[in-house]
């Protein structure tokens, strides 16, 4: 999939779009505890930690998106931007105790689906 062009722009310098094939886009989740041994259990390791986690879920979009072009016969996506989205959790107390549910962290990576050649 390393062969699959991608770029935040709507073009590729050298090269001419021949074919939209429209939007696409790959998402990947991560579901954090926030117990007593979750992420949230040592709060100096929080930001690391997190910064790990993002980075992980945006190379796993990523991946997605180039494997829908890749789907749909293009060789490059343009206009390619990241949304973020968080899913906050409850707190259950149950019979005097207090269960911790998990946090949700989504990202999807959307663009165009393209297919480019270079320019003679």
């Amino acid at each position: 999939m390393s062969q699959i062009l991608i770029t935040s722009g709507f073009n590729f310098d050298g090269y001419s779009i021949k074919k939209y094939s429209g939007y696409i886009s790959g998402d990947d989740v991560l579901q954090i505890d926030r117990g007593r041994e979750g992420i949230f259990s040592n709060p100096t390791a929080v930001g690391p930690a997190m910064s790990k986690a993002l980075v992980s879920l945006r190379r796993n979009a990523l991946a997605e998106l180039k494997e829908a072009a890749l789907d749909l016969g293009c060789n490059a996506v343009i206009g390619v931007d990241f949304d973020y989205m968080t899913l906050a959790p409850e707190t259950v107390n149950m019979n005097g105790g207090t269960l911790y549910l998990p946090y949700v962290f989504c990202v999807t990576a959307n663009g165009n689906a393209v297919v480019i050649e270079k320019k003679a």
